[in-house]
Parts: C-alpha cells; sequence; structure tokens
C-alpha cells in the first residue's frame, strides 16, 4: 500500500466498515421511528407502511451491516487490500439510492431495488476478487449470500409491481431467515475466538458434528420456509435449529464471560436467536419468536460487532467508552418488550413503544460514541 496515497483519502472512506456502519445504524434508528409514529398515527406517507418497515429492516440496516463487515474482514481474511476511496463511495451512493427509492410511493420503489442489486452485485464482484487472488476459497461463502441479496430485491419488486402480497412475504421470510444463518456462520467463527483471545484461555474446542448440526438445521429450516412446507413441518425444524444451537453456545462456556461487556453482549444476541427459535418451535405466536431474533438476536449481535471492530479496525484498544454497556441493556429491554407485545394484547402499544426507545436508545448512544471514531484517522496513523 502507498501512504501517501491512503492519507489523501477521507478517513470515512479508507475501509467499508466506516460508512456503512455508520449509515446503517442511523438509519436503522430513523426507520424504527418513522415505523412507530406510522403505526400509531395510523398514516402511511409515501413507501413507509409494514412492508417497507420488514424490507428496510432487513436491507437497509442488517444486511447493510453485514456487507460493511464482510467486506472489511476479508482484508484480514485475504491479505488483499479491500474495497476504499471512489469505488467505496460509489457502493455508498447505490446504498442511499436504494433507501431513497424505498421511501418513494410504490410505482417508484423500482429506484430502490435497482439500487439494492447493483449495490449487493457489486460487494459480491469485490468480494469475489479477493477470494480469487488470495485463493482464500474458505470464504467464498459470501458470495454467493450477497448475490442472493441481489436476487431477492429484484424479485420483492416484482412481486410488488405484480401486485403479489403472497409471494412478498415469502421472499421477505426467505432473506430474513437467510440472514439467521449468515449470523450463526460469523458468530460461531468470532465469538469463541473473541472470547479465548480475551480470557487467554485454550482455543475452545470444535466438534464437527455439533457444528455441522447447527449451520445443517438453520439450511433445513431456511428451505421449508421456501418451499413453504406445513406447520408442523416447520416447528420441528425450528426445534433442531434451537436444540443443535444450544448445545453448540454450551461448549462455549459462555458464563466465562459475565463480566465483560464486549463479550456476553454477544453471548446474549446469540441466546435470543435460540429463543426464537424455541417460540417459533412451540404454541406461541410466531411474532414473538420472529421479533426475539428480529431485536435480540440481529440487534444486539449487529451492536456488540460494530462497537468492537469500529475500536480494533481504528487502532483503539478492546475497551468500551464509559456506559457504553448501557447500549447493549436497551437492545434487551427492546427485544424482551417487542417480545412481550403479541403476548399481552392489552398492551400491545405500550411494549411497542418501549421497544422502539429501547432500540433508538442503543443505536443512538453508538452514534454518539462511535461516530467521531468512524470519521477520524486511525489512532496508531496506520492504513484504513
Amino acid at each position: 500500500m502507498d501512504r501517501q496515497k491512503e492519507q489523501q483519502i477521507a478517513p470515512l472512506w479508507r475501509m467499508p466498515f466506516r460508512p456503512f456502519f455508520l449509515a446503517a445504524t442511523s438509519f436503522g434508528g430513523l426507520a424504527i421511528l418513522l415505523w412507530i409514529l406510522s403505526f400509531h398515527l395510523g398514516v402511511n406517507a409515501g413507501g413507509i407502511g409494514l412492508q417497507w418497515h420488514i424490507h428496510e429492516m432487513i436491507m437497509g440496516f442488517a444486511a447493510t451491516i453485514i456487507l460493511g463487515f464482510v467486506l472489511t474482514a476479508a482484508q484480514t481474511w485475504t491479505g488483499i487490500r479491500t474495497v476504499h476511496g471512489r469505488s467505496l463511495t460509489l457502493l455508498f451512493a447505490l446504498w442511499l439510492l436504494a433507501r431513497l427509492g424505498w421511501l418513494l410511493a410504490p410505482p417508484l420503489q423500482w429506484l430502490g431495488a435497482l439500487g439494492d442489486v447493483l449495490l449487493f452485485c457489486c460487494a459480491a464482484a469485490f468480494m469475489a476478487r479477493m477470494v480469487y487472488l488470495a485463493r482464500n476459497w474458505r470464504n467464498a461463502f459470501f458470495v454467493p449470500v450477497f448475490l442472493l441479496f441481489a436476487l431477492f430485491s429484484a424479485t420483492y419488486a416484482y412481486a410488488l409491481l405484480q401486485g403479489n402480497p403472497g409471494l412478498a412475504k415469502s421472499l421477505q421470510d426467505f432473506a430474513f431467515y437467510l440472514i439467521v444463518h449468515v449470523v450463526l456462520v460469523v458468530g460461531g467463527r468470532v465469538i469463541p475466538f473473541f472470547t479465548d483471545r480475551r480470557l487467554r484461555r485454550p482455543d475452545t474446542p470444535r466438534y464437527a458434528w455439533l457444528e455441522l448440526s447447527a449451520l445443517v438445521s438453520s439450511l433445513l429450516f431456511l428451505l421449508l420456509i421456501i418451499v413453504g412446507a406445513g406447520a408442523d413441518e416447520v416447528r420441528w425444524a425450528a426445534a433442531a435449529v434451537a436444540v443443535f444451537n444450544l448445545l453448540r453456545w454450551l461448549s462455549w462456556k459462555p458464563w466465562q464471560s459475565a463480566r465483560i461487556p464486549l463479550l456476553w453482549s454477544l453471548y446474549i444476541a446469540y441466546g435470543f436467536i435460540i429463543a426464537g427459535f424455541a417460540i417459533i418451535a412451540g404454541q406461541l405466536p410466531y411474532s414473538s419468536g420472529i421479533h426475539m431474533i428480529a431485536v435480540g438476536g440481529f440487534g444486539l449481535m449487529i451492536l456488540a460487532m460494530i462497537s468492537r471492530v469500529s475500536l480494533g479496525h481504528s487502532g483503539r484498544p478492546l475497551e468500551l467508552p464509559p456506559g457504553f454497556s448501557f447500549a447493549y441493556i436497551a437492545l434487551i429491554v427492546a427485544a424482551l418488550s417487542r417480545t412481550l407485545a403479541a403476548l399481552v394484547p392489552e398492551y400491545y402499544l405500550a411494549c411497542l413503544w418501549i421497544a422502539a426507545l429501547g432500540w433508538i436508545t442503543g443505536f443512538g448512544l453508538f452514534l454518539y460514541h462511535y461516530a467521531p471514531i468512524l470519521t477520524a484517522p486511525r489512532i496508531d496513523n496506520g492504513p484504513g
């Protein structure tokens, strides 16, 4: 790398985690605020509605964080310089086009789909290049994931244009559980690794049968969702995901991380995913399971990951800003409240507001503490 050229790039555009973590967390808080106000007032403005809420929390928030994380981590995995500078600015412009496009009234939402399709196709191309140059085939997994996000965006827009809400709902379920699988894959890689290094304990043993069972059960569940399997089959598959991932989670000895927020936040987030599948497997409302996974699993896992990654990749010690663990607690409250909403209908709206405020508080604290970090050079004057 040419250090002189690197220093000429504005810090925000030196690594993918910088603009995408900043943008996705800002948008994630704003999108929840717009949705709760729209729901409370019973007013749908432009493209804002239930479908917009589901789609944008999947694509505008969760998938965007995955994109920023993977394209950043890929530089470490492959040793190849990741997308930066003008190319990164172009990726961000596509993301912005997508978010603005989906805010428009339905006839113009194809602009949002176009932005998402181009964004994830370009991300797949950048990832494929890095994997190929490094012959790092282990991480080729993320290339088809990005392409599936692009395919989802195109087919989802087609379903809306054709007035086919059933197909649109099936596609949303597919994208949601695809992200679940990605989180289980990445979580299984990084959570025990982070714990081993922080606690200076021997490497956590990996049991091939358990790793395979935890991930194959998730893929099986995703397949059943795609083919529209019956409720009984879906519940049994959800039970398998919950059981195998609980055993996997226990094998990492989560109790040893109880005093370290950077670690216990990851374990609790993974636990929310397990609990969400357990709810789906049982007789409780399906909405409760979905939102336990979405708010507690995705939300807390994302907050825990980006608060760590942003420190490490900016050359800072892995120590949270003072009081930041309150952001994790806010997300836990949000997850529990949103899960309870479907269980106590008489307090449904109150639970929704508590969940929304918890979510906005958690990511608002991230922006307050981390926006200066994401927009400033590394403190060690290193690249990235």
